[in-house]
């Protein structure tokens, strides 16, 4: 900031400042004099995580903030451009450890491969004709690299402060998961620059939709692709677990209902049904359901059934069958999905 730009400062009594972890420490001094010895009051907006350089990050503007009297820091929520399924997906894809606690809709998110340059270049134009930007890596002006070989139309530096409703990335062999399971990249072309850093400020552009494309990096594309499918497992899981939590008040309800009615029922029969309902009961709540045992569990309630007086418990046994019916019918449709 040098002439014209501190003179500028003079004219407002509110200064706000985007980015401001990219500023230089010089124009962050003269930000700071000024709103200091004339009492202003100063905002600064900044993202220390997406620095892109090593130069940025030992500049550190957000520490320097710290140290000054009367800073507050105001922290905000995940949610601010993307969606809460690509920022989850993004937390994943920068450190694989960072699993979502719950469940989240990944369908808006595609993880493709390429086995070459030419095979992603025509990726690249399908996906650009569905709409997509395309942001590529910042180039080095002096050394030479994959990331060349792409459009650059739009680059990590250029879309700076921009968003896109859907934005495709490439990741290639400039990229790997650490032990850690960490991904990290190899040295930029310009030393300066961080290609995890540049990966992040990419994809944080997108909105609604998000497309990876990983060229000649299978165990890149195995690892983000798992992503996706630990997910759908863990909510399969989940939604079996659930539906038989759900079912378990209404299930001890039916049961309730026959055995408080079992007196009125001859003893040789009362005690049958009270160890079938329960045989049943056991199944339906185990981690592997046996159907078998279910299906000939409730033949024996109906030949019972059958032979009893009381409509009532006619009746509460009706209701009792269908419903375990219904749960094993819903199961086996799931379970059929899943397989397809």
């Amino acid at each position: 900031m040098n002439g014209d730009g501190v003179e500028d400062l003079k004219r407002y009594q509110f200064i706000f400042v985007d980015e401001s972890q990219r500023i230089y420490s010089s124009t962050f001094e003269k930000i700071i004099k000024e709103v200091i010895s004339e009492s202003k009051t100063v905002i600064f907006a900044y993202a220390y995580a997406q620095s892109l350089s090593i130069t940025e990050e030992e500049r550190n503007i957000p520490a320097k903030l710290q140290k000054i009297d009367g800073f507050t820091e105001y922290t905000l929520s995940d949610k601010i451009r993307t969606s809460k399924e690509i920022a989850s997906f993004t937390r994943t894809m920068m450190n694989l450890n960072n699993r979502a606690r719950g469940y989240m809709d990944y369908s808006d998110i595609d993880v493709l491969f390429a086995n070459n340059i030419e095979e992603a270049k025509r990726l690249i134009n399908l996906y650009d004709e569905k709409g997509y930007i395309f942001i590529s890596y910042t180039q080095s002006m002096y050394y030479r690299n994959s990331i060349d070989l792409y459009p650059n139309n739009y680059d990590t530096h250029h879309v700076i402060g921009q968003e896109y409703d859907k934005v495709m990335i490439m990741m290639d062999i400039n990229f790997r998961y650490d032990k850690e399971r960490r991904i990290q990249g190899k040295e930029h072309p310009n030393p300066d620059l961080l290609f995890y850093k540049l990966l992040y400020q990419a994809i944080s552009r997108a909105r609604e939709k998000l497309c990876v494309l990983i060229v000649e990096n299978y165990k890149l594309f195995s690892d983000i692709l798992n992503i996706k499918f630990d997910m759908l497992s863990r909510y399969q899981y989940k939604e079996n677990n659930t539906n038989i939590t759900l079912s378990v008040k209404k299930l001890n309800r039916l049961t309730k209902s026959i055995k408080d009615k079992l007196s009125e029922v001859h003893d040789n029969y009362s005690l049958t049904i009270s160890e079938t309902v329960d045989m049943i009961n056991d199944e339906l709540m185990g981690a592997e359901q046996k159907k078998k045992v279910i299906r000939n569990g409730i033949k024996l309630l109906k030949i019972i059934q059958n032979e009893l007086v009381s409509e009532e418990i006619y009746e509460l046994i009706s209701k009792y069958c269908d419903y375990v019916e219904e749960t094993t019918r819903t199961a086996n449709t799931e379970l059929c999905l899943l397989g397809d």
